[in-house]
């Protein structure tokens, strides 16, 4: 199963690079990109999108690692209020095997 998905995996990937190099190929005049009312510089039409598809990974590796900090945070805080509660369940029944 494993080896499958590693299989479907450099598929994938393989069809990326050839849609990204059909791209490159097939958009080789320099654009410029308008927002607003500010004109970018003249770059071929691949590279805006090579540009913009690494600033959305950027930018999801960000977002998912702020969450991932949050959640190592959290997991901490818990672990902490566990073995504050574990050793007050220990003295707990070693009192109550004294008496």
């Amino acid at each position: 199963m494993r080896w499958i998905k590693n299989l479907l995996a450099i598929i994938a990937a393989l069809v990326v690079a050839l849609v990204g190099f059909l791209l490159a190929i097939d958009n080789p005049t320099p654009v410029p990109v308008t927002f607003l009312t500010l004109t970018s510089p003249d770059f071929p039409m691949f590279a805006w999108l090579i540009a913009v598809f690494l600033l959305g990974l950027v930018l999801g590796f960000s977002a998912c690692f702020i969450g991932f900090v949050r959640g190592k945070s959290a997991e901490r805080r818990l672990k902490k209020q566990l073995d504050h509660t574990s050793e007050e369940l220990q003295a707990l029944r070693a009192m109550s095997l004294r008496d």
